[in-house]
């Protein structure tokens, strides 16, 4: 389905000079904020808080676009505007799902 890693995290080791330290911290702050929300996401459009869903995107695009998951921009983005739903909530979650086993993999 998806070849390569859906994720680009060389703008972050811009921040340091190349430490993969900086990059792991990062990774590991994504692992434990981001996901979270991707979940309350699909909570909250089940229970038709659509207000909830679109600050909930607003709050995790930086982090989607700085890693320059790619595959996700739009789709963040259209979700953050309240279009495309359910569709791209369920882009969201299983594009999201391969970008967390990367980066688990990633940090081993």
């Amino acid at each position: 389905m998806m070849a390569g890693r859906l994720y680009d995290a060389s703008r972050l080791q811009l921040l340091d000079g190349n430490d993969s330290g900086i990059v792991s911290f990062f990774l590991g702050l994504f692992l434990e904020s981001v996901p979270p929300a991707v979940a309350e996401i699909q909570s909250a459009y089940v229970a038709g808080d659509l207000a909830r869903v679109r600050a909930l995107a607003h709050r995790i695009k930086p982090s989607i676009l700085e890693l320059e998951i790619r595959s996700l921009a739009a789709t963040i983005a259209e979700i953050e505007a309240g279009v495309g739903l359910p569709g791209n909530i369920e882009r969201l979650c299983s594009v999201m799902a391969v970008v967390v086993r990367q980066m688990r993999e990633e940090l081993q």
